[in-house]
């Protein structure tokens, strides 16, 4: 495990032991299952590098837990 792996896996752990909502999807280069953070309302959209693969994407995260990936 890398150390960008290892530092996700602690990020997501975190997030996830504070109840924070989450959603997952695959990355569209490797398809390991990412998760990511809901907005409280809207969307937000970033730029994001894979923390197995390393593959840049772009990510949407609606605040119903849609993503969209390209």
């Amino acid at each position: 495990m890398t150390d960008k792996q290892l530092e996700y896996e602690e990020w997501v752990a975190r997030l996830l032991a504070k109840n924070v909502e989450m959603a997952t999807y695959e990355c569209p280069d490797c398809r390991e299952t990412i998760y990511t953070q809901i907005p409280d309302s809207g969307q937000y959209d970033s730029m994001c590098v894979c923390p197995f693969c390393n593959e840049l994407h772009f990510k949407v995260v609606e605040s119903d837990g849609t993503v969209r990936i390209s």
